[in-house]
């Protein structure tokens, strides 16, 4: 996965989720949302968190690869730049007995001048 993020660009990225340096099985039934937010994690950057779901081109959550594409308009009034951290959560069984992961991965958000 490109670990930049150009504001304005609606782009699918793909990222590899591990528990304990090992990938596991997302279940389909799973909840999967992203979202940018600070490198101190302070603040949200991006409008509105986004979905993942298992069908997203290039996803495959039998071994935990998850694709993430935010629209334009979510990145569009990100005012921060430089480094950032890509916040994924995964829910495992949101309707029975819910567990959460979440994850932090490191980015670079760039500023987009075209959208």
């Amino acid at each position: 996965m490109s670990s930049e993020f150009i504001t304005g660009d609606s782009k699918t990225k793909l990222v590899q989720l591990k528990i304990n340096n090992a990938t596991f099985a997302i279940a389909p039934t799973s909840v999967v949302t992203a979202q940018l937010v600070t490198k101190d994690k302070m603040k949200v950057l991006t409008a509105e968190p986004v979905s993942c779901a298992d069908d997203m081109l290039g996803a495959d959550w039998d071994t935990s690869l998850v694709a993430v594409k935010f629209p334009r308009a979510s990145t569009a009034g990100v005012k921060t730049f430089g480094a950032a951290l890509l916040e994924i959560q995964v829910t495992t069984d949101p309707i029975g007995d819910p567990e959460d992961w979440t994850f932090y991965i490191p980015v670079t958000i760039t500023k987009g001048n075209l959208a």
